[in-house]
């Protein structure tokens, strides 16, 4: 018999017997970040990770951790209209392998290579073109720049070949509004059944299952 959860997704050890590390998400699925499936993508998932996500490691001169889900809202927002759900869901596989910072990254050839197998499953799921689309890295490195500009302190050498920053200023939303803000502009863009957008909502009903 093959077991399934609350989202008919299939059971971990029955799919795959355990075969690699997995990880257990909020909603109660499995990930496994060597072998990611599309089946396994909740868009919830992906929210409360990115919006619980600091860029930058959290070395934001701001109140509030700067989210990887706020980020990923305004990249939705620069970009060309066609392309919104790509820029939204951009930076989605750090929900289940975490932003590290560009000078790690580097050093970190296999984790990239993970990095962009899972992001290609998230956009097989939710029926983008592949690859990404080269504006969005455009506008990413933009937002980049505004980032520095508005959220760090005078950097002790200048960071490398910045583009000009946006021209609207920004500050850290907290991680509620973070979450919800992205599930708005995710049930905006996607045309999808509208999945619930109040973080509090969420993480009560998700307590009701640990009872």
């Amino acid at each position: 018999m093959t077991v399934t959860d609350d989202a008919g997704r299939t059971n971990l050890a029955e799919r795959e017997g355990f075969k690699w590390p997995w990880l257990q998400t909020i909603t109660g699925g499995s990930f496994i970040p060597k072998e990611p499936s599309s089946a396994d993508i909740d868009i919830r998932d992906i929210a409360i990770g990115l919006s619980r996500e600091s860029r930058y490691n959290g070395h934001t001169a701001t109140d509030e951790p700067y989210s990887v889900a706020q980020h990923s809202v305004y990249v939705s927002e620069v970009v060309p209209k066609g392309m919104a759900l790509w820029g939204l869901l951009h930076d989605a596989s750090e929900a289940y392998c975490k932003d590290l910072t560009w000078s790690v990254k580097t050093l970190l050839p296999e984790y990239k290579a993970i990095e962009i197998t899972i992001q290609r499953v998230i956009a097989e799921r939710f029926g983008l073109p592949w690859p990404m689309p080269p504006e969005i890295k455009e506008a990413d490195n933009r937002l980049l720049a505004t980032e520095q500009r508005d959220l760090m302190v005078k950097p002790p050498r200048p960071w490398q070949d910045m583009p000009a920053p946006y021209d609207f200023r920004i500050g850290a939303w907290n991680h509620k509004f973070a979450y919800g803000a992205f599930l708005r502009r995710f049930n905006a863009l996607s045309g999808r059944r509208a999945v619930e957008t109040n973080h509090d909502f969420f993480v009560r009903s998700l307590r009701m299952r640990t009872r």
